[in-house]
């Protein structure tokens, strides 16, 4: 296929990309900028690709029409109710347009507009665009500028609801209840959402988030009670690693030894007659705590485990697995 083939095809594509955006204008009933009467005295600023442009992008019309006039009223600096509507009609056709959405804000400020109802602004754009950063970060500013946290928890859990791993929809929720301070029934949210899908890692990162930033894990019950809930759902999935990484933060704060349940479960774990490489990994882990205290009988338990992952288990590792047996035995004491 030519060059001039795949540009056009790919202007094609920008073109149609443009359009799905203008949920709530039709080319038949849209009506121009120049046609419009409030916008008479305003002159559209055309886009500058220079003179010779490589690949010219063919932007629908109404699309451009859009554009000009935003151009025009950002460069008179114009802070006004039809520069706040323009901003409307800008960001529906392209809601990943962060220079509009800035420019949105410092009209609202000038104007003292209620923040309000943005809420349910980005709430619409986010059903058709829910990873657009540009949303979440326009939803954080709302939220600041209401100070109150809203909806906010109900909306990212709807929104985790169509895609539990939306890294935006975590991040906000994250910031929500650390800026406002709701801990509270965020560990029965993280529980339902393990339930749902033990392999969802987001909501492991989240629980043990949860417990970091509150009194979770300040006592060995707390610890041994979060490394129960751990050890059931591990049971249902073996190889996700997840769930065993959150085994090693909620234990991180103590030595194995003083967790005794991990290396118990783990024990029991590997009476089955299929190897596990992550609670075998651990077990390297916890038999290292103990040889370099000084038990030998330790040292020679972590090589067998070296060796069983380097040979059968985790063979892509091997190397890895040679390296971890042969430094612990040069760190031990002689």
């Amino acid at each position: 296929m030519g060059c001039l083939a795949i540009c056009t095809q790919i202007s094609l594509l920008i073109v149609q990309s443009d359009s799905e955006y203008e949920s709530d204008s039709d080319s038949e009933t849209y009506v121009f900028f120049k046609d419009r009467p409030q916008w008479a005295d305003v002159k559209p600023l055309e886009q500058d690709d220079g003179p010779d442009p490589v690949v010219a992008i063919l932007y629908a019309d109404e699309f451009k029409d859009k554009m000009n006039y935003f151009r025009a009223i950002v460069q008179l600096d114009e802070r006004s109710q039809r520069a706040f509507d323009l901003t409307t009609e800008v960001i529906k056709a392209n809601p990943a347009n962060y220079h509009a959405w800035h420019f949105r804000r410092l009209v609202m400020d000038a104007l003292n507009l209620d923040y309000q109802p943005e809420l349910a602004f980005t709430h619409r754009l986010a059903e058709a665009n829910p990873k657009n950063y540009q949303i979440w970060h326009h939803r954080r500013v709302v939220a600041e500028k209401i100070r109150s946290p809203s909806n906010e928890l109900e909306f990212t859990a709807t929104q985790l609801d169509h895609d539990a791993k939306n890294y935006h929809a975590w991040t906000h929720r994250h910031w929500v209840v650390e800026a406002f301070g709701l801990w509270d029934g965020q560990l029965d949210y993280s529980a339902l959402l393990l339930q749902r899908d033990v392999r969802n890692n987001s909501a492991w990162n989240y629980r043990y988030w949860i417990l970091s930033k509150t009194n979770g894990l300040d006592s060995l019950a707390k610890i041994d009670e979060q490394l129960a809930f751990a050890f059931a759902l591990i049971r249902k999935a073996p190889n996700n690693e997840s769930a065993w990484n959150f085994v090693r933060g909620v234990a991180s704060s103590r030595r194995f030894g003083d967790t005794p349940s991990i290396e118990a479960f783990c024990t029991d774990l590997s009476k089955s007659p299929v190897h596990y490489p992550y609670c075998l990994g651990l077990q390297v882990e916890i038999q290292e705590e103990k040889a370099l205290a000084g038990n030998r009988d330790a040292l020679l338990e972590l090589e067998k485990l070296c060796d069983k992952l380097g040979n059968e288990v985790d063979t892509i590792r091997a190397k890895y697995w040679n390296y971890r047996k042969v430094t612990v035995r040069e760190r031990c004491p002689q």
